[in-house]
């Protein structure tokens, strides 16, 4: 799985690193400073369970932005049409429903993917 370097993080992208305390986390990057070098990221998963659910500072230097996975399932992409809609987050709905409508999405249900999988899915949210 190849990492990309830090200098090509931006908004919403998945990423992997380390706080200034040296907790290890997932998640999506919320905010940035180009001034400062400081990302703002929203964890989803930790060493440091606490952290999860929250928003962690760290330097851009301590991160690698995680590989965009695709195509989804066909079922995942449903699941994730519905959080579309529950987000109201037109531009993001559309993108699912054409994905889906074109037949990008593998067939399989999430279960099967489960077994299949080599590690965590990750979902690039814009």
């Amino acid at each position: 799985m190849e990492f990309l370097t830090a200098s090509h993080i931006r908004l919403g992208d998945w990423v992997s690193g380390t706080t200034f305390n040296d907790e290890k986390f997932i998640g999506y990057v919320e905010a940035m400073s180009a001034a400062d070098g400081l990302v703002k990221v929203y964890v989803t998963e930790s060493d440091r369970t606490e952290a999860v659910g929250t928003l962690v500072e760290s330097s851009r230097s301590k991160l690698s932005r995680l590989p965009e996975q695709a195509p989804y399932l066909e079922d995942e992409l449903s699941s994730l049409i519905d959080l579309a809609l529950q987000t109201r987050d037109e531009v993001w709905f559309r993108e699912l429903t054409a994905a889906l409508l074109e037949g990008r999405g593998r067939k399989g249900s999430s279960a099967d993917n489960a077994r299949r999988s080599s590690g965590p899915r990750r979902v690039k949210i814009d």
